[in-house]
């Protein structure tokens, strides 16, 4: 019987915002008093820091000669380091029909030549 009683007065106490089984804990109120006002801030996944150059930049960087000449180019560089950046992206038109993607991993020394069409990169 006196276990009964125990379980009817869990049920009552349901109704007045408090939950039964055993230990009786307060249920939060719905205003928000309770609850924080804003969500906790979850930790941001670091993003890769990234450069874009124009088209210009690969047209720029070669040459007549058929080589390259960062003389060509170095004013475009001089207000970032190139180091301090995960990748650096520069399109390149080929022979104005075809576009191709450079991309440089300057921390990694990597250089990627991406291609649709499966071409080599330009020498």
């Amino acid at each position: 019987d006196d276990d009964d009683d125990d379980d009817d007065d869990d049920d009552s106490n349901a109704a007045s915002g408090e939950v039964g089984s055993g230990s009786k804990r307060k249920v939060a109120d719905m205003d928000g008093d309770k609850f924080p006002r804003q969500a906790p801030r979850v930790a941001k996944e670091k993003k890769p820091k990234s450069l874009f150059f124009s088209s210009f930049f690969y047209a720029i960087l070669r040459n007549a000669k058929g080589g390259y000449s960062y003389d060509n180019v170095k004013r475009w560089c001089r207000k970032v380091r190139l180091p301090d950046y995960d990748y650096v992206f520069f399109p390149i038109n080929v022979a104005n029909t075809h576009w191709t993607l450079a991309v440089v991993e300057p921390k990694n020394n990597v250089m990627r030549y991406l291609d649709s069409l499966g071409g080599r990169s330009p020498q």
